[in-house]
């Protein structure tokens, strides 16, 4: 049969299967380090690069529960660590007939960050190998996948809280808002995006406060037409806020509904695409609550000037239901 026949995509996924069943915590099997980094230089080569969505899904649990058993002694972590770095930076891995590609690149750099995050836990108060996970993780925002850097971010978000990383995050997180407002490139803007929303969720969301975000997401919304990469950088930044956070997010909406209003009437329609995408976002996860704070400035809206701040309320209207 052809190279993704059934029987050959069922194999795979069978292989996958057993590796996860080896790494049952009921049972008593161990793998030597050699074995261990072995299987997973195999998965992140072929598995988590598969084509075939189903089994490439298994590759990423079975490589999931390989670390999560077989990972935690020093000498695997000490090379796995490295490894999955490489993997997360170029996208490749060595092997015979290993898929190419981009999709292939961003299938694996997706699937080392969700075992990185598993390796990631045994490294308890390993304060230094904590440091340059969350260095890794930052420094791979951007890429230009949006997969990739949601991988990133959910990773990111369980190690905020471990080490000394909550130490950092306050610097953390004026360095993710910088590069949000003046990242060079629409990948490095939106990456950051995603950091600072991972940043918040696991560090704590009174961060928003604390920190300052709101009051410079509101600085940089108001600043002038020459500057839209700074504005699109900060409604990334108030969509995947609320993506992340969700109802906790609520209490500040009502402070940027009007600045949001603002940017569906801006000049750059790079701008307006951002202001309805972040619309859409907010205005899907408000409650009942929410949706009476925020329903009397969105009906105000219709008496502004701007034809495009009024189609604004219209779209935002039914989004609220």
């Amino acid at each position: 049969g052809g190279r993704d026949s059934p029987a050959k995509v069922r194999s795979r996924k069978g292989v996958c299967v057993a590796l996860s069943r080896l790494s049952d915590p009921g049972l008593d099997v161990s793998l030597a380090t050699e074995d261990t980094l072995r299987v997973l230089s195999l998965l992140a080569a072929h598995g988590l690069a598969d084509p075939v969505d189903a089994a490439r899904s298994s590759s990423v649990s079975a490589g999931r529960d390989v670390v999560e058993r077989h990972g935690s002694d020093d000498a695997v972590l000490s090379k796995l660590m490295p490894f999955l770095e490489g993997v997360l930076r170029t996208g490749k891995a060595e092997g015979e007939k290993a898929p190419g590609g981009v999709a292939a690149a961003d299938a694996r750099k997706t699937g080392a960050v969700i075992l990185l995050g598993s390796a990631a836990l045994h490294l308890a108060d390993d304060y230094e190998k904590i440091n340059g996970a969350v260095d890794m993780l930052l420094g791979a925002l951007v890429t230009p996948s949006e997969v990739v850097q949601y991988s990133i971010a959910t990773c990111l978000s369980k190690l905020m809280g471990r080490g000394r990383i909550p130490e950092r995050k306050e610097t953390m997180i004026a360095g993710l808002l910088e590069k949000c407002f003046a990242g060079k490139s629409l990948a490095v803007r939106r990456g950051a995006a995603y950091g600072l929303s991972a940043a918040v969720h696991g560090g704590g969301y009174s961060a928003l406060r604390t920190c300052g975000v709101v009051d410079d997401l509101e600085e940089a919304l108001a600043s002038p037409p020459a500057a839209w990469q700074k504005k699109e950088g900060a409604l990334f930044a108030v969509e995947l806020l609320s993506v992340r956070l969700g109802l906790l997010l609520e209490p500040y909406v009502l402070r940027l509904l009007p600045s949001l209003l603002r940017a569906f009437s801006d000049g750059n329609n790079h701008v307006r695409a951002a202001a309805g995408d972040t619309a859409g976002v907010i205005m899907a996860r408000l409650s009942t609550h929410g949706v009476r704070l925020v329903l009397p400035a969105i009906l105000g809206a219709f008496d502004d000037p701007s034809w495009r701040t009024k189609a604004a309320s219209i779209y935002m209207l039914p989004s609220m239901y």
